[in-house]
């Protein structure tokens, strides 16, 4: 499985974990800490100052698409390959955030809500006004 989620955290044992609780491996085997840990920006897990792991920054196959697992956990059916490091960089003791701002994405949808209201009752206007003056014309008076 994979995850873009890096919020790793250490278990009782000095474990490196996922934020949901699962091992963090590296080349298939959990990674413990036993000092203090840093990432380096190839993905280099160290341990105080030894090396003792390294994160696979991995991208699906070209027509393959992740699918969602739950707990911030991602397959690739189609599979992926490793990127090389210097392709991407990861950065220690940061998380990616969301790329969407939700009070202002809220305050655009109620603009928009509004906006279509107003063209909702201009139309029905519109439409009344022609009703009556359908209607007017259409009565002869004696």
């Amino acid at each position: 499985r994979l995850t873009r989620d890096g919020a790793f955290g250490l278990g009782p044992e000095g474990e490196l974990l996922h934020s949901s609780g699962h091992p963090v491996l590296a080349g298939g085997s959990s990674v413990f800490i036993r000092s203090e840990p840093s990432i380096l920006p190839d993905g280099t897990v160290m341990d105080g100052d030894r090396a003792v792991a390294r994160l696979s920054v991995v991208a699906p196959n070209e027509g393959s698409n992740l699918v969602r697992r739950g707990q911030n956990l991602l397959e690739a059916p189609g599979g992926f390959e490793e990127l090389e490091p210097g392709v991407t960089r990861v950065v220690g003791g940061h998380l990616e955030g969301s790329n969407v701002e939700a009070v202002e994405e809220m305050v655009s949808m109620i603009r928009a809500f509004r906006a279509y209201e107003m063209a909702t009752k201009a139309a029905q206007a519109a439409d009344e006004t022609l009703r009556t003056a359908v209607t007017r014309v259409g009565v002869l008076r004696a």
